[in-house]
């Protein structure tokens, strides 16, 4: 068993921590891992995390696209809401999620539709987050997408959808239904890189959004 597993999706966010501030983090009991980009890789592969680390405590952090006028570019954020879009019927206008349809993702005890609220303890009494620690004042609602959006009209549309979010990752609602299920505490740390829909690199700042993101851990 561990103390506090760190989740970052890639090799590609990892490059822009600081070395230093990994070694540090793992001489006070966190192990730094990869669970991999998307819905699916990150589910599978924090399952697997969990049951062979046994960890106490989770931490999701890498970088996600904001929604215009929300969370500013380079700045990041501590997501207690979690939203998943693109699995359900249909795409673009015509996509209607496993929530609209009324579907559960997961039946049992424990069903999960599209949404955990990290903070409403929704499967077991140790699931839970703290709250947004860098600023109370910003949502903190995150759309977990199978797809980022391709462009602005499409963030625009998604936004229309889910008004509440202020940030679009691809990992997060997997990570949080193993978690859940796992019983395990997670905390989702985002650093906003780009606005969402914004596909040209040269206007992304992802160096500055994982360092506003490990601050975030240094804080909490």
């Amino acid at each position: 068993m561990i103390d506090k597993l760190l989740l970052v999706p890639t090799a590609f966010e990892c490059r822009f921590l600081d070395p230093d501030w990994i070694r540090e983090k793992g001489k006070i009991g966190f192990r730094l891992e990869l669970c991999g980009f998307g819905l699916v890789m990150a589910g599978i592969r924090t399952s697997y995390l969990l049951e062979h680390l046994r960890p106490r405590e989770v931490i999701l952090m890498g970088i996600a696209g904001g929604f215009e006028n929300q969370i500013p570019i380079g700045q990041a954020s501590e997501f207690s809401l979690v939203h998943c879009f693109g699995i359900g019927v249909g795409s673009g206008r015509e996509f209607q999620s496993a929530r609209d349809l009324g579907w559960k993702q997961w039946e049992g005890n424990d069903p999960i539709a599209g949404d955990i609220n990290l903070q409403l303890d929704p499967i077991g009494d140790s699931f839970q987050t703290k709250s947004d620690v860098a600023n109370p004042s910003v949502r903190t609602s995150l759309l977990s997408c199978t797809s980022a959006s391709a462009s602005l009209e499409e963030a625009n549309w998604r936004r229309e959808q889910y008004p509440d979010v202020s940030a679009e990752d691809m990992e997060s609602f997997a990570v949080a239904v193993a978690c859940a299920q796992a019983r395990i505490p997670l905390r989702i740390l985002r650093g906003i890189s780009n606005v969402v829909g914004d596909r040209d690199h040269r206007h992304w700042m992802v160096s500055d959004a994982m360092r506003s993101a490990a601050s975030l851990l240094d804080l909490g």
